[in-house]
């Protein structure tokens, strides 16, 4: 029900902002709303007092409602050329291939804005939600970005930027590095990457090389918290049944980049995952491959199959994800790459959600329905230096 209200609440500030209902009428009734949307008095009365709340309308008598004149509350502005962007940092001028994930679409986000002829401003996590309505009242933006990159808000701003202005402005975010908890939310458009998809490449290659039983390191397994971690999840074990892959599931965790500080602390870890794995490797029926959560896991593997006794990239593939094993510090202590790994084009990704503020100002419909676009990875053979063709 909560949901309900909220879609209702989105498609009707929609409409107050974008002047479909006259200052001089008074609005449809609880009744009439409640006929168009299908639900119950009760839910249109909770919508309408929330819209009281918040300035949008006011009581004209004891049962009309009207919307309130010259409303200063006002953010958003179809012709303007400036898109708010919220928790993104400015992109380091630097090659594509230098860049982290995150900042690849940050990348992608900045361009595609430069070539619509669009200029920015940053309002950052970190201000209280009246600080940011300052703001965009101020400028009156054309819609806003949200590059949450697994960002852990503070629950009024929570509030405010998926509730308070989803239906005030067109938003777009990253919707596989939203929480779990969010990613319904109505009134913000999504652009992600198919972490479905990224899997069944991997899982195809491996099963071309004739792998039946695989290791398979993934921390986030059955306890995940954003999007991302569920639907890879998912992706690897579809896969596996496809290609009749067994998947065996590596316990502990190995430690962050951070807290790797040097070639000897490397070391030491990589033995501690060595101590931990070899059993798998030492039995009739042994692991034929390694798979792990991203390309910053893969430099600990192949030392450990090093400590074991097997040499990297040789017998024992281990495949990675995300396509940026070069960038790792531990890759210069084992410079073995993966066997494969995933490039989500994370580039297209940040092109793509400017695209879908646009595809919101110009879509004629009302409904808060998002728009959901999932873009395709690439399967990346480093030793090759190469990619498949993806069919």
């Amino acid at each position: 029900m909560k949901s309900r209200k909220q879609e209702i609440y989105t498609i009707l500030v929609r409409r107050i902002v974008r002047g479909k209902y006259s200052e001089e009428a008074m609005l449809p009734s609880e009744r009439d709303f409640a006929d168009e949307f299908e639900t119950s008095r009760t839910v249109i009365r909770e919508v309408m007092k929330r819209l009281h709340a918040e300035g949008y309308i006011e009581m004209a008598s004891l049962r009309k409602r009207r919307i309130t004149p010259g409303q200063s509350s006002a953010v958003f502005d179809r012709n303007s050329r400036i898109v708010a962007m919220v928790g993104a940092q400015t992109v380091l001028e630097t090659s594509e291939e230098k860049l982290s994930i995150n900042r690849r679409r940050q990348c992608g986000l900045f361009m595609r804005l430069q070539e619509l002829g669009f200029s920015t401003f940053h309002l950052s996590l970190s201000w209280p939600p009246t600080m940011i309505m300052e703001y965009l009242t101020t400028y009156k933006v054309r819609g806003l970005i949200y590059f949450n990159e697994e960002d852990n808000l503070p629950p009024e701003t929570e509030e405010f930027l998926y509730r308070t202005l989803a239906g005030q402005l067109p938003i777009a975010t990253f919707g596989d590095t939203e929480s779990l908890t969010r990613s319904d939310t109505p009134g913000m458009e999504r652009c992600l990457a198919d972490h479905r998809l990224g899997p069944r490449f991997l899982f195809r290659y491996l099963a071309s090389r004739g792998c039946r039983r695989v290791l398979w390191y993934y921390p986030y397994r059955d306890r995940p918290s954003l999007v991302w971690h569920k639907e890879r999840q998912s992706g690897y074990e579809e896969a596996a049944q496809e290609f009749g892959i067994e998947l065996i599931a590596f316990p502990g965790l190995r430690p962050t980049i951070d807290h790797v500080g040097s070639q000897a602390s490397f070391i030491a870890c990589s033995r501690v995952i060595a101590q931990r794995m070899a059993p798998y490797f030492k039995t009739a029926a042994a692991a034929e491959a390694i798979v792990v959560d991203s390309d910053s896991s893969v430099p600990f593997f192949q030392r450990a199959l090093r400590e074991i006794g097997i040499t990297p990239g040789e017998k024992i593939p281990v495949i990675g994800y995300d396509n940026y094993y070069f960038q790792n510090i531990t890759f210069r202590w084992e410079p073995t790459p993966p066997a494969a790994t995933i490039d989500k084009n994370d580039r297209l990704i940040g092109e793509r959600c400017v695209d879908l503020i646009e595809r919101r100002i110009l879509a004629e419909e009302e409904l808060s329905v998002p728009f959901h676009e999932v873009i395709s990875p690439r399967l990346v053979l480093p030793e090759d230096n190469s990619s498949l063709p993806q069919a």
